[in-house]
């Protein structure tokens, strides 16, 4: 059986020491790599990993397509796979999506809180039913941020919101990572489980 890690994050080389600083402070957490490509295959070969999935996140619109053309060249070495980046302020968001596509990238990664928008903003909606009828799936930060304490953009209710305004589109095309939103089990039990999407189990904080 192959085991298959849905959700990491990689830096280029020249800033993935100042990229995991900064964030391990405004978290709190300590990294476990120092951020690079090369740890990460590292670190799946060691632990006998077969496949990993980078979720790059787009912090402002004029990063997605650079991080993008980054992505479709490394993407599938090493059995490294890439979703697309994409910002809720992107202007050309159709032909972004358009680029993620043809270049074999899965999907793309949102991030409510790096990105200062609610998950059921109308922004994102119409970038998902986009995603969705291009065939890429949308992988999200759900729940609580360590670095963004007191403000939760993407709880259920707002997933809930976006499946409705969605009608079916998006209907398993969407995952939710962290169990489908950080620190809130008991609401996530009650009201998604049962819905049409998808939920990673990718770093709960043990605190």
């Amino acid at each position: 059986m192959e085991i298959i890690d849905f959700h990491t994050h990689t830096f280029p080389d020249a800033i993935a020491g100042r990229a995991v600083s900064a964030l391990a402070e405004r978290s709190g957490l300590t990294p476990a790599l120092d951020g690079t490509a090369g740890a990460l295959t590292a670190s799946m070969e060691a632990a006998g990993i077969a496949v990993s999935v980078v979720l790059p996140v787009a912090t402002s619109p004029e990063q997605a397509h650079k991080i993008n053309v980054g992505s479709a060249k490394s993407n599938g070495k090493s059995g490294v796979f890439y979703a697309g980046a994409i910002h809720p302020d992107c202007a050309d968001f159709e032909q972004e999506l358009d680029f993620i596509k043809n270049a074999g990238l899965f999907g793309v990664k949102l991030h409510p809180d790096y990105q200062g928008a609610f998950f059921d903003d109308e922004r994102y909606i119409r970038i998902m039913a986009a995603a969705a009828e291009r065939g890429l799936i949308t992988v999200t930060h759900a729940g609580v941020d360590l670095g963004f304490p007191g403000c939760v953009r993407c709880t259920p209710d707002r997933v809930l919101n976006v499946l409705g305004a969605l009608r079916g589109l998006i209907d398993d095309r969407l995952v939710l990572a962290h169990m489908g939103g950080c620190d809130e089990a008991d609401e996530v039990l009650e009201k998604l489980a049962g819905k049409p999407v998808y939920i990673d189990t990718a770093v709960m904080p043990d605190r």
